[in-house]
C-alpha cells in the first residue's frame, strides 16, 4: 500500500488548504474525480481511500518533533551544499512520507 498511494498524496498536499476533515467525503469525491480525469488507477477500496483522505487532513497542520528534526537536518545539509557548492543540491520534490506516525482511528 505504501508505494501505491504517491499519486493520491501529491493530490492530497495540493488539495489540503481547501478543504478540512470533515469534509473528508467530498474531498474524497474530488480526488476520485480527478484520478478517473487523468485515467490513474489506485489499489484502494473506497473504504480505505476515505481512511487515508481523512488522516492525511488530519495531519496536514500538525507538527511532529522527530520528522521535524530529520527535515531540519535534510534542509541544512541542503543550505550548506548550496552555499560551499561543493556538492548539488536537491533540485526537485520531496516527499516524505510517514503516515505510519499518526493513529488510526
Amino acid at each position: 500500500m505504501k508505494l501505491d498511494h504517491q499519486v493520491l498524496l501529491h493530490l492530497l498536499i495540493d488539495m489540503a488548504d481547501r478543504f478540512s476533515p470533515l469534509q473528508a467525503p467530498e474531498c474524497v469525491l474530488e480526488v476520485q474525480a480527478l484520478l478517473a480525469k487523468d485515467k490513474v488507477e489506485v489499489s484502494m477500496t473506497p473504504e480505505s481511500l476515505l481512511s487515508f483522505v481523512t488522516r492525511v487532513l488530519q495531519s496536514k497542520d500538525g507538527n511532529f518533533g522527530p520528522l521535524s528534526a530529520f527535515l531540519g537536518g535534510y534542509l541544512g545539509q541542503e543550505v550548506i551544499k548550496a552555499i560551499t557548492n561543493k556538492f548539488m543540491p536537491t533540485n526537485q520534490f520531496v516527499y516524505f512520507d510517514c503516515l505510519e506516525v499518526v493513529k488510526d482511528d
